[in-house]
């Protein structure tokens, strides 16, 4: 390593390490394409513009402009005259443009009101998973540009963490978040009380309360027309004899006891196992929350679930399809 790549490492590290700690991202991956992207600092855009990614100008962006057909620089882009102008985002200092990358991987959706489109990469710390969950999600035709050739910078990607042993970054934050993500379902458990009532206005009708949601929902599908309210303030957390939405009454991950789905239909899921299609022998994850159904299309006895709301009213795209359940 040379002397001015390792000055340039040490003056990246503590932004990426506070960056990637609050947002629970790999840090040796910020690192690495920072590295691709500015050469250590020694491109155009990385100096005159700051910016180290070489992210581009788009609608929400309101702040500087660097063109890169006439090297100037523009407070914003409406100032900009030139013709065809390619613009990328100009920053004060190489700590904006760190955060404003790592904040355009962790928060980039599928669609508008769609789901995350990495969110899988997040809280991935070993840096080769990281990396080829990236490639699934499209992060190189999205970032890159690229449709071929991926193989070639996937394995660039992974020479360059291991070159400069970046990867020793990523355990200096992994068992941060692991203690942040504990203390914050302790925090969330502490903060929360379910109530299990037939109403909110008859507290003598309460029959249990809990700390642990699912101890709650439980205890209210024991009892014919009782709800379970969250906190002090009354609210509905869930009606399981509501029966315009479909519930599993246990942690079992056993089919969800239905016919036939119905479009923007409501599911509460429990520890549900998602497939990616619906062949698939494993499952690619287990969820809990609330998903709707995609589609009332049943193939191979798997349905399609979204986390967009109100889905019956939008124009069909396979991009909103979470995966895929058993129901039957």
């Amino acid at each position: 390593m040379t002397n001015n790549e390792q000055t340039f490492l040490n003056m990246i590290k503590p932004t990426i390490i506070n960056e990637c700690n609050k947002n629970r991202f790999c840090p040796s991956i910020v690192a690495m394409i920072s590295i691709i992207k500015s050469n250590f600092a020694t491109t155009r855009e990385a100096a005159f513009a700051r910016n180290l990614f070489n992210l581009p100008i788009d609608e929400l962006w309101f702040g500087m402009c660097y063109s890169k057909n006439s090297g100037k620089i523009y407070n914003k882009r409406s100032e900009c005259r030139e013709v065809g102008p390619i613009l990328y985002k100009a920053y004060k200092n190489y700590n904006q443009s760190i955060e404003d990358f790592i904040n355009y991987i962790v928060t980039k959706r599928r669609s508008k009101n769609g789901p995350l489109k990495y969110q899988f990469a997040i809280e991935d710390f070993n840096y080769k998973s990281c990396i080829d969950k990236l490639i699934r999600a499209g992060f190189m035709q999205d970032y890159f540009r690229l449709n071929d050739d991926i193989k070639f910078i996937q394995d660039k990607m992974i020479n360059i963490i291991e070159k400069y042993k970046l990867y020793l970054w990523d355990s200096e934050i992994k068992e941060k978040v692991i203690k942040n993500n504990i203390i914050e379902k302790e925090n969330k458990i502490n903060m929360n009380m379910y109530r299990v009532r037939l109403s909110w206005d008859n507290p003598d009708s309460q029959i249990y309360a809990s700390a642990i949601y699912e101890d709650a929902l439980k205890m209210a599908f024991k009892h014919e027309g009782y709800k379970v309210f969250i906190n002090d303030n009354g609210e509905i957390f869930f009606d399981p004899w509501d029966r315009s939405v479909i519930v599993e009454p246990d942690n079992t991950p056993k089919a969800i006891p239905v016919v036939k789905p119905e479009t923007g239909k409501q599911l509460i899921l429990n520890k549900r196992a998602v497939y990616k299609n619906t062949i698939s022998s494993k499952p690619d994850r287990y969820v809990s929350g609330t998903f709707y159904f995609y589609d009332n299309i049943v193939y191979n006895g798997r349905a399609k679930i979204t986390t967009v709301k109100g889905i019956e009213n939008m124009k069909p795209d396979p991009n909103l399809i979470y995966g895929y359940i058993n129901i039957r």
